[in-house]
This record gives C-alpha cells, structure tokens and sequence, in this order.
C-alpha cells in the first residue's frame, strides 16, 4: 500500500501550494527527508529565525537549527529522525519543538508537519508557530495552580472543595482533617455537608435544607458567608464560619470554601452581651445620679437616679449642652467642663441648681448638687464619653441650716430646744447614713469601728458586721 502522501502534484496543485507557501503569514520550511536539509522557506519562516537572507537557512538541518537537546533530554538530531519518519509513515504529524534563533534565542514552536509528493522526491512541509506566549501562559497557569495548591494543604484554615451540582467533597486539607478528626481525606470526600453535620442547625432548620440553600446563595452570586453547625468524628460540635467562592476548575465550577473556628468569638459576643446587660443594670439601678454626655457635651443617657434628682427624663435634654449651660457659666465652672472633656478628672463644687433643662423652661426646684466628671477613652486615648455623677447635698445644706437657727437661740432656749436638738440629730444621723461619701466611727481607745453607713460598706467591699470587727489599720 502506498504512502497518503505518493501522489505527485499536477501543476495546478502545484502553483496553488506555492501561492500559499509564499504568502502564509505562518512560517513554512520545505525539507528534504532523503537528504535531511530544508530546501525552501517563506518569509515568514525567515522572519522566525531571524534571518536576512534565505541562503542563512537553505541547507541547513533542523538540529543546526536548535538546541542540542530537546526538552526530554533527547538530543535534537535524534528527535528530528524520529519526527520525520513518523510523518512519513502517517502523511500528518504534529508535536511541540524547541528551535534557536540566528542570534542564539531559544524557543518554543508548534510544527505541523505535512507529507508532500512533487514530481523527483517527497518533501516534507513544515509549518511552525511561535508559541513562548502560549508557553509563558501555561508555566503561569502551572505556577498558579501549584501555589494554589500550596495555600491550600498547608493554610491553617480549614478549607475544601465541593461540587455544586452533588453537593459532594471533591478535595480537602488537612486543617479540615484534624477538624474532624478524621484519618484521612478517604473519610471525607464523596460525602455532603450535611453528614458531617448535627440533623439541625442553630436556626431550627435541618441541615440538609441549610446546605442545599448557601450552596445555591454561593454559586449563583459567586460567593456566600455563612454559619455552620459542624459535627465531628467524635459526635462533638463545633461552630463555624465558612465563606463558600465559586471557581472554575477544569471546564467546570467547583466551590471553594473556607471555614474557621469561631466558638471563642461566640463565647466572647455571649460574655460580652451578659456584661452589657449587667452593666446596664449598674447604671440603671445605682443610687447616684449619673449622666453620659457625648463629645459635644449632648447627652446621651442618664438613670434613673437623675430623673428622680432633677426631675427631667432624656427627652428633655435633647436641647441641653453642658459645655454651654448658662448656670454652670455663671458659677464660673465651664473651665472645669472643659478639661474634663480633655481628658481630666474634675470636681464641680455643689451649688444651687435650678432644676431646668434650659434658660427659657420653669424650674422644677432647686438642689444643691456637686458633680464629679471623668472622661472615657478608647485604647488609643481618643473620647468616647464623659461621665457626670452627681452629689446632692440639698438635705445636708436644709439640715445645716436648721442647726445655724437652733444655735442662733440656743442660749436663751436651750432648755425648751432641747428635745428639738435631739430629733435634729436624730435627723442628722439619718442623713450620715445616707450620705452619699463613706463614713465609720471608731473607738480611740481600742481602734474598732463602732459605726459605719452603706458607702463605708462599698467602699471597702466588705459587708457591715467584717467591717464592724475591724479598725482603720485594718483597711
């Protein structure tokens, strides 16, 4: 049987394939199998070599033309033997080849090779294209992939891949691995998400619901974040993060997903709300007046004691502004507010403060109040707020004035007052209790407290009776 290609060419053929050969803008050698030499090239083929001249190519052979070795190892005048005889066995032969340049450049080129008949002796057309782009193109693609695979089995992260389609593991690391507590990846792929996970989530719903759900969320909008319920090996849970990407893998699109631990953030948020609560609950419940101003001295909150103390509720402090009160300008304390919106602790010494909100409304009353601010700052020392508790001393001041008009006339009534001095201290007392600085009594002689209010109590932490066995030397 006869080659495909022992066919001579008509001399129509013959001038078409010239036609085309002259023309091609891929470059075209012609080569003599018998003799091993190209025998004709294009432009185009000159141009590829950086040739001048044709003379630089005719003649030549394809390993004078190349590196001394081929990428395999096999040299070059070898391989070109190989080449042609398989071309000349099928007609058609295509591979990849590394060729040099006039100027020595090394390069990648892809050779069609084509059996020819003319009328002496068959030829071997070459038609070759430069492929360094392309080659560039997939040493990056391999580069590329082969970091990805390096970020994937060595991230700390758990992460894995999943078909969209099955909703089945497809690759996993190791992270997930330990995660599970699992042997291997052989325990894991082919499963779903939903066998390695309790039957339901948080929320209620069943785990394979929830599944079905964030991998459809993931795929049509390319990427999703979400919460997961995972069970390990060992039936123990655990909570999770996952952020599920849509990616293309070989013609297809897969899901990448990476999952992290978040047990400690959960149980830092459910401390972080059990303080919140409880701290609310100080603030709401505390027997002093307290107020929280914002930067711009507006207020932002204040407790119940406050609205008790000065009879407005926050509502009616919307217009307020400390750091423009007209009473405390007056005093001459407005300095004082402002250092404490610098950073300061200050004290403003009580005075007689109309109970109102602003210059225009009615007094509700008057109190003597005091108050001591003291700012809050963030990690950084930047403001957050400025607390303001009050003091009420208007008690304290009524009951001092009443003692100045009982010792104006107490040596012409000392007598008849007498039982009005009692109930006076008996009053005064009760005002020592509830006051609201710390205050004990101690014997001198044994140096144990005899007496002590509730703030002495809180001050020190201790309850009346411990306090009430110790003495100042003791705290």
């Amino acid at each position: 049987m006869k080659p495909p290609y022992d066919r001579p060419m008509i001399p129509e053929q013959e001038s078409w394939f010239r036609l085309m050969f002259e023309r091609s803008a891929d470059a075209i050698f012609l080569f003599d199998p018998r003799r091993e030499v190209f025998v004709d090239c294009n432009a185009a083929a000159m141009a590829l070599l950086g040739a001048t001249d044709k003379a630089q190519i005719l003649m030549a052979t394809p390993q004078s033309l190349s590196p001394e070795f081929q990428l395999d190892g096999t040299s070059s005048a070898v391989q070109a033997r190989m080449q042609t005889e398989a071309v000349l066995a099928k007609g058609t032969h295509r591979f990849e080849w590394m060729s040099r340049r006039l100027d020595g450049t090394v390069f990648p080129v892809e050779v069609s090779l084509t059996a020819v008949q003319n009328v002496e002796n068959p030829m071997v057309a070459a038609v070759c294209r430069d492929i360094s782009e392309r080659r560039a193109h997939q040493e990056a693609l391999a580069r590329s992939e082969e970091q990805f695979r390096t970020l994937f089995e060595r991230s700390a992260d758990a992460m894995f891949l999943l078909d969209p389609e099955t909703g089945r593991f497809t690759a996993c690391n190791r992270a997930l691995i330990e995660a599970l507590g699992l042997r291997d990846c052989t325990e894991l792929l082919g499963r779903t998400q939903a066998e390695i996970a309790p039957a339901r989530q948080p929320d209620g719903r069943p785990s394979g619901e929830v599944a079905r759900e964030v991998i459809g969320r993931a795929f049509q909008n390319g990427s999703h974040r979400y919460e997961w319920m995972l069970r390990r090996k060992d039936g123990t849970h655990s909570r999770l993060e996952l952020v599920s990407t849509a990616l293309p893998v070989g013609g297809r699109t897969l899901l990448l997903t990476v999952a992290r631990n978040i047990e400690e953030q959960k149980r830092l948020e459910a401390e972080l709300r059990v303080s919140e609560v409880r701290w609310r609950r100080v603030f709401e419940q505390m027997p002093m007046s307290i107020q929280l101003f914002a930067p711009d001295g507006t207020t932002r909150r204040v407790n119940h004691a406050f609205v008790e103390l000065f009879q407005m509720s926050l509502a009616d402090l919307k217009e307020f502004n400390i750091r423009r009160d007209a009473q405390l300008a007056a005093a001459g304390f407005l300095p004082l507010v402002e250092r404490a919106f610098g950073g300061e602790v200050v004290t403003l010494p009580p005075i007689p403060f109309e109970l109102r909100a602003g210059g225009g409304e009615t007094s509700r009353g008057r109190r003597w109040v005091g108050a001591t601010m003291f700012p809050l700052q963030d990690s950084e020392g930047r403001l957050l707020e400025v607390v303001c508790v009050h003091q009420d001393i208007t008690d304290r001041k009524r009951a001092e004035d009443d003692i100045r008009q009982l010792n104006a006339g107490l040596e012409q009534r000392i007598t008849e007052r007498t039982a009005e001095l009692q109930a006076s201290e008996a009053r005064l007392r009760t005002l020592i209790d509830h006051a609201p600085e710390a205050i004990v009594v101690f014997d001198g002689e044994t140096g144990r407290f005899l007496e002590c209010n509730e703030n002495a109590c809180r001050l020190w932490g201790l309850d009346r009776a411990t306090l009430l066995q110790l003495g100042p030397w003791d705290v």
